[in-house]
């Protein structure tokens, strides 16, 4: 017999709609030895408001505990759970308060008496349900039939199931995420970007994302990367967006904020497809042992890439999951064989070799061909620093030996050109129609055409409404990969932008141009000793190092760079000392504009020299906009006038 607090019923049909199968034995107990404060805190948990008064029968005995998610709860509860130390086993207390139904009052009798059993009836429609509340014998005859509500809850509604996505994640309890030791992983990344991988999350103990969302692996990213790769198992990646770098939720000149979605596709090398705005109320668990936090949902659709349409067969029938580039062997071999010079130095005429590539064979002690790339500058007498390059196993000697000979690869009379590899990003779309290669088809040349290739690769990304929480969950599911290759790196990031904006304010804003800034020895020291290019494949685009220049000027200079500007700086002058003046006149009478600037210091050293040297050929002659009004502009040829002199003390000019 059960101790006190004892709930019983006769029969539960088995088709009624939210039947619960019994717990175990082992279960019950555990049940047992809970106080009323823990279940009735688990009950507000898991259940609203709303839905205990709309569904009272639901509580009346001890089925509605889900014991799995009971000890989950238990092992996230901050305060420690008492267990009543008693031989014994214990019942659960008084059950739970349960709402009067309209119209049908329900009747509650307390029965106090001394030596027998003391009950609680409860009367629900027709049934009658009798409470125990000491030890003493049951009532052998009380037998009461009791239904589930028709209104039992769904576990796809995310309003009224509060904890839906929280207590789908295991029967067991996950540790805390501050207890978890992540593992490095052996995942290549671009760049100089690592990441570790969850040791808990497995194909074993898979994470739920959400609760229809399951990964098997979840990866922890040190920077964002410029491509993803696509593993074949579902997988998470995380990122932490809290660097002050990213500007997150930072509004620019625009008017734009920075979302964490717009920035992790403003890294991405892919293009990639979606909809306007994002779902909200999505309830995301971004780690294991961690609280599931609302997020908003943004569903991508890469764009895929264009091709020739005489593209090579093992270029079009790929499947890329990687990020490393499928040239970069051929692209290294090529660099180290052609477009380096031999670095030998002739000791007896100190000349440097001009010898050319030759390919070699040699074999080691276990009988093993292998080739490599020497030069034919090698001679007994001159053997010291020659080009030498080990050719990978993946590179085709005889078609590289044909290369160097400038060959036909071809055989035969076959004059056809090979199969095309042009492949271009979707971003450039229909711009260009045409691929920029000659073709020769049957002897004659045709014109090949850019045809879209597909791909199905889908990413999700997942946002914290909470903006104080500065992370992104990327999810791939797996199922299908990239259709074509990874293309050269060609978006600039923010960080790669801001790193060209301070070499460019290193040099200087005005007078830079795209040639100075490029070979300007203080640029390759903010870019770690790398030119602009070597730093990043972006900065190969003049056009693109042009427009950067051209923000700076205009960040420094608001009021533009032409005479409008001139005259702005000339007034903001004014507040200066005439010591740390530049414009020091300005004069526009009769369509004719005249500026004297010169920097006192400098001009002070005129009464120091020997000479003076004019420029007076007006050969720096540029046109510009002069804005007198909102609609009235002016173009103009302005001639500078230098003043040069030789200052002996630094032995240079000024």
């Amino acid at each position: 017999m059960r101790d006190q607090n004892l709930l019983f019923y006769s029969q539960i049909p088995s088709h009624s709609k939210g039947y619960i199968m019994p717990h175990s034995n082992d279960d019950v107990y555990f049940i047992e030895n809970q106080t009323l404060a823990t279940i009735q805190e688990f009950h507000s948990h898991m259940f609203t408001e709303v839905y205990q008064h709309a569904n009272p029968a639901e509580f009346m005995d001890n089925d509605w505990i889900d014991v799995a998610k009971l000890r989950k709860f238990l092992a996230t509860r901050p305060a420690c759970v008492v267990v009543k130390e008693e031989p014994d086993r214990i019942s659960m207390s008084r059950s739970l308060p349960i709402k009067q139904e309209p119209g049908e009052g329900v009747s509650i009798d307390l029965q106090s008496e001394t030596n027998g059993p003391q009950t609680t009836v409860y009367k629900i429609r027709d049934q009658e349900v009798h409470e125990i509340l000491d030890s003493e014998d049951e009532p052998k005859s009380s037998t009461v039939q009791r239904r589930r509500s028709p209104s039992v809850i769904s576990l796809d509604s995310d309003k009224e199931f509060i904890n839906d996505i929280k207590e789908e994640t295991g029967s067991s309890p996950a540790p805390c995420a501050e207890e978890v030791t992540w593992e490095p992983s052996d995942t290549f990344w671009p760049q100089d970007i690592t990441s570790q991988v969850h040791p808990l999350v497995s194909a074993d103990s898979p994470l739920h994302v959400t609760r229809q969302l399951v990964v098997e692996r979840l990866e922890r990213l040190s920077e964002i990367p410029s491509a993803w790769p696509v593993l074949d198992t579902p997988t998470a990646y995380i990122l932490d967006l809290s660097d002050p770098k990213h500007r997150l939720y930072e509004q620019d000149k625009g008017g734009s904020v920075c979302m964490p979605d717009f920035l992790l596709k403003q890294y991405d090398n892919d293009l990639w497809k979606s909809s306007s705005g994002r779902e909200s109320g999505v309830a995301t668990t971004l780690e294991p042992g961690t609280e599931a936090v609302t997020c908003f949902r943004a569903r991508l659709l890469c764009k895929g890439a264009f091709h020739c349409n005489y593209l090579s067969d093992d270029l079009i029938a790929i499947e890329r999951r990687g990020v490393e580039p499928v040239h970069q062997p051929r692209a290294a071999i090529y660099a180290a064989v052609v477009t380096k010079p031999c670095k030998g130095v002739d000791p007896t005429t100190i000349v440097q070799c001009s010898g050319l590539p030759k390919i070699h064979e040699r074999t080691d002690t276990h009988g093993v061909r292998s080739h490599f790339v020497g030069c034919s500058g090698h001679w007994p007498d001159f053997k010291i620093r020659h080009r030498t390059s080990i050719i990978p196993p993946e590179i085709n000697v005889e078609l590289l030996q044909k290369c160097l000979k400038h060959e036909q690869l071809c055989e035969g009379q076959d004059k056809d050109s090979p199969s095309c590899g042009t492949i271009i990003p979707a971003r450039v779309g229909k711009r260009k129609e045409e691929c920029s290669f000659a073709h020769i088809v049957d002897g004659e040349h045709v014109t090949a055409l850019m045809v879209p290739m597909d791909c199905q690769t889908r990413m999700t990304i997942y946002i914290p409404h909470d903006k104080t929480i500065k992370k992104a969950i990327v999810v791939f599911p797996g199922n299908s990969a990239h259709s074509h290759p990874v293309l050269l790196l060609w978006k600039a990031t923010q960080d790669v932008k801001e790193m060209f904006a301070k070499a460019v304010n290193k040099h200087g804003v005005l007078g830079a141009t795209v040639s100075k800034i490029d070979t300007l020895p203080i640029v390759k020291h903010e870019l770690n000793g790398k030119s602009p290019a070597a730093f990043h494949p972006a900065l190969s685009s003049s056009r693109l190092k042009r427009e950067l220049i051209k923000a700076e000027q205009i960040k420094a200079y608001p009021a533009s760079l032409g005479l409008t500007g001139a005259y702005d700086l000339f007034h903001s002058n004014k507040r200066l000392s005439p010591e740390e003046r530049y414009i020091h006149t300005f004069i526009d009478e009769d369509r004719y504009v005249f500026i004297l600037t010169y920097f006192k210091a400098l001009l002070e050293l005129v009464h120091q020299v020997l000479s003076i040297e004019c420029d007076t050929t007006f050969q720096h002659v540029q046109e510009v906009v002069f804005c007198k009004g909102m609609n009235n502009q002016e173009e103009l040829e302005i001639n500078e006038w230098e003043m040069v002199i030789f200052y002996k003390p630094v032995n240079n000019s000024l």
